[in-house]
């Protein structure tokens, strides 16, 4: 998967919002890692204005992915859905996007 993004290819920048919580009620991971990308981007006809980021090595934790650069899931949250640190979302809320890595940038 190959995208151009504000900083280069493959590269965009996000600021981090702390962690979302998985409902219970499907079978998606228990808590999440939220992003909001700061230069908005449209992925099959929907703008991208926030991320959800969970470990994608078993050794790897959230705390690893939120403190260091780390390999990750990406999964891009539903244009309609605007959520915000310790609130709970759902299956239909997110689409798995793409595997990648994150690191903090020391701007």
């Amino acid at each position: 998967m190959i995208w151009e993004g504000p900083v280069g290819p493959n590269k965009m920048f996000a600021e981090g919002l702390g962690l979302v919580y998985g409902s219970t009620r499907f079978q998606v991971p228990e808590k999440s890692y939220l992003l909001r990308v700061l230069h908005p981007f449209v992925e099959d006809g929907d703008e991208v204005k926030y991320l959800l980021v969970n470990p994608r090595l078993s050794c790897s934790t959230l705390e690893d992915v939120m403190g260091d650069a780390s390999a990750v899931n990406i999964s891009r949250v539903k244009p309609k859905l605007v959520l915000k640190a310790g609130d709970e979302y759902g299956g239909f809320d997110f689409e798995g996007w793409a595997i990648g890595w994150i690191k903090i940038a020391r701007i």
